[in-house]
């Protein structure tokens, strides 16, 4: 078996069968799909029997509801193929995507970790194409943390050994899971081929998240950071941007503080927008804690209009 396809199944009866199709037309022979039920309570398991009985590529599972981390494991747990990607039951492939990101992991012994482009309400979001040899170039100059998603990735499944996804995590459990996958990768690429088509869902959106859920993003982040060498360059510093803006979402949300000060001098660099060089004077005068309930306030003033 070359390639597993997991997907974790859960209230989604008006797209499953669109995100099915889009999967098995990829003329991928031997590939299994995996449909993990996760207690869902409309017609999604049923959908997912009558998949079944249509051929011997789809398998599926019913199981208590356990969240998609749950459910992704539970694919984990009996996946028989060579190479493991995911799909959201609401989202959907564009044809021939995982035939051609095929023909790259088999044609380099030595990838580990395959990322393509993806498109979310008509914008694509793609890089350009790279080969990273360690997982600090891959966060820092490929800015990994900026799409660090599961769903877009092919990954060679040995990566996998003693690895799942974390049970605690309602929100940021893919980038969890990523740092580890990616500190175990002895080669991340980038490819522009292939399309994986996102279909909003309100719970990724800031605008839905909980305090408990912001503070898991900014976590990760931190996570993250943590496993980097200690030195001052940019691209450390963008990350360091980036865990600010989660850590205001986490504060104007009624979480509390938990980024540490930056170890070195933010500084105005060239490239950086309007919004990050004023967010980097604000941190400078007044520190984070201070720059956090400025963003509080005017967030507050904001909503009154």
């Amino acid at each position: 078996m070359k390639l597993s396809v997991i997907i974790p199944v859960y209230q989604v009866e008006a797209t499953l069968n669109r995100c099915v199709e889009s999967v098995l037309s990829q003329h991928v022979d031997d590939m299994e799909v995996i449909l993990v039920d996760d207690g869902s309570k409309d017609n999604s398991p049923q959908i997912c029997d009558e998949w079944a009985k249509k051929g011997r590529r789809i398998r599926v599972i019913h199981k208590e509801n356990g969240g998609v981390s749950d459910a992704r494991n539970a694919g984990l747990a009996i996946a028989q193929g060579d190479f493991i990607t995911f799909v959201d039951a609401d989202d959907y492939l564009e044809a021939e995507t995982y035939s051609a990101l095929l023909d790259i992991m088999l044609a380099n012994n030595n990838y580990d970790l395959l990322e393509f482009p993806y498109e979310q309400e008509g914008i694509m979001y793609q890089w350009e194409e790279q080969t990273y040899q360690n997982a600090d170039s891959y966060w820092l100059q490929g800015h990994g943390y900026e799409h660090a998603f599961v769903w877009n990735k092919v990954f060679r499944r040995t990566l996998f050994q003693d690895l799942r996804f974390p049970l605690d995590r309602t929100l940021g459990e893919d980038m969890y899971l990523l740092k580890d996958l990616v500190s175990r990768a002895k080669t991340i690429t980038i490819t522009k081929l292939g399309l994986y088509h996102y279909t909003q869902n309100p719970r990724y959106s800031t605008k839905y998240w909980s305090a408990q859920q912001t503070q898991q993003m900014l976590e990760a982040l931190m996570q993250i950071m943590n496993t980097l060498p200690p030195q001052d360059s940019v691209e450390r510093q963008e990350l360091y941007l980036d865990m600010i803006n989660r850590q205001i979402d986490t504060y104007n949300a009624g979480g509390p503080i938990l980024l540490q000060p930056y170890e070195y001098a933010l500084k105005i660099r060239n490239g950086l927008s309007l919004k990050h060089k004023i967010k980097i004077i604000l941190y400078q005068i007044f520190g984070i804690k201070q720059l956090c309930r400025i963003f509080n306030i005017i967030n507050k003033k904001l909503l009154r209009h």
